[in-house]
């Protein structure tokens, strides 16, 4: 049976009596559908980054059987989550189908996404020991490990070290020469 379609009807009848032995009758035809079970997709976060982690989730009933797609799906038949961890950039659509048992009905949903390219930003300042206050000028900041790069502190002690990877192991090493 698809879910909203037709299952059967039945028809009830009630007849009265009274006292003096007349009757009434009446009847009503009552028609059966199943519902659609429910797949409205929740994602979180949206936007999100490329190799970052994004919660997909519905409300189905334990018993329903799931099946998820799109880029990154790590867990197909998660019911009632997911997650994806998408690898490139731009709008993706994740969609559900889900089938209610013991019906057998189902109802499919999606949900657009859009993945972005997020840099990684480091960025600090570099204070005196012995103030907590001052700014370290001139003291170079290097970054190494999925990314390299480096920075001269300003006279507030200030650095700045973007990379265009989006996950990753890093070090920030401090160096004063």
């Amino acid at each position: 049976v698809t879910s909203g379609n037709y299952l059967d009807d039945y028809t009830v009848s009630v007849t009265v009596t009274d006292a003096n032995g007349c009757t009434s009758s009446c009847s009503k035809q009552s028609f059966i559908y199943y519902a659609k079970p429910p797949a409205d997709i929740t994602a979180n976060p949206d936007p999100v980054c490329v190799g970052a982690i994004l919660d997909l989730s519905i409300t189905a009933a334990a018993s329903s059987t799931v099946s998820w797609t799109g880029e990154g799906i790590t867990n197909p038949s998660g019911n009632p989550s997911t997650t994806a961890v998408p690898t490139t950039s731009g709008p993706h659509v994740y969609s559900v189908m889900v089938t209610a048992n013991p019906s057998g009905c189902t109802n499919t949903g999606m949900v657009n996404v859009t993945v972005e390219d997020c840099e990684i930003d480091f960025s600090g300042k570099i204070i005196w020991e012995h103030d907590d206050v001052t700014g370290v000028k001139d003291a170079t900041v290097s970054l190494t490990g999925t990314d390299t790069g480096s920075d001269l502190t300003d006279v507030n002690g200030d650095f700045y070290i973007s990379t265009s990877v989006t996950s990753g192991n890093f070090t920030l090493t401090p160096t004063k020469t």
